[in-house]
């Protein structure tokens, strides 16, 4: 069953590893690169001195790019994730979801894991909407989200593609 709306931060969230993958690779490569090198000009003293400053310049920077880039998706993703959840506070409209399908990502977040949910989301005056959305779900609540069941979800009417589990109602 395919959804009609992709959840909002599962997209950007591939996005940005898209984007980090494309960005990583190169400067790796160029670690190696530089480092190899530096290598060379310790067994060949170059003529200018410069260059080996230069060259372990690049290095760093080629060493530590990576991590960097990787950092600063993080806190993009984060502050993100922080803007929808505040906007779903103050203007999200409170219904129930039909859990359609459960899967784990994989990740997880201090010990909690990470699920994949499908949710069927029905709104007054709207057809019913199958959406997917990635949520980190604290193992106590790991059996109140399973296949068939109704739970509460806070949805921006406008914008289905917003939504989240509204914890609060638990």
């Amino acid at each position: 069953m395919e959804p009609d709306v992709i959840g909002e931060a599962l997209v950007r969230r591939r996005q940005l590893l898209r984007v980090f993958s494309h960005v990583a690779a190169p400067l790796i490569a160029l670690t190696f690169a530089c480092f190899g090198v530096l290598l060379y000009l310790e067994k060949h003293p170059p003529v200018d001195e410069q260059l080996k400053d230069i060259v372990g310049v690049v290095l760093v920077i080629a060493f530590f790019g990576p991590f960097a880039a990787w950092m600063l998706v993080e806190f993009i993703h984060y502050h993100q994730a922080q803007r929808m959840e505040r906007r779903l506070a103050e203007r999200g409209v409170s219904c129930e979801a039909e859990i359609v399908q459960v899967s784990q990502t994989g990740g997880s977040i201090n010990d909690q894991p990470q699920l994949e949910l499908w949710l069927r989301i029905e709104l007054p005056e709207q057809p019913p909407r199958v959406i997917a959305h990635c949520e980190v779900v604290e193992q106590l609540y790991m059996p109140r989200v399973q296949r068939g069941m109704r739970v509460p979800v806070l949805v921006e009417a406008d914008r289905l593609g917003s939504v989240m589990l509204d914890k609060r109602a638990w």
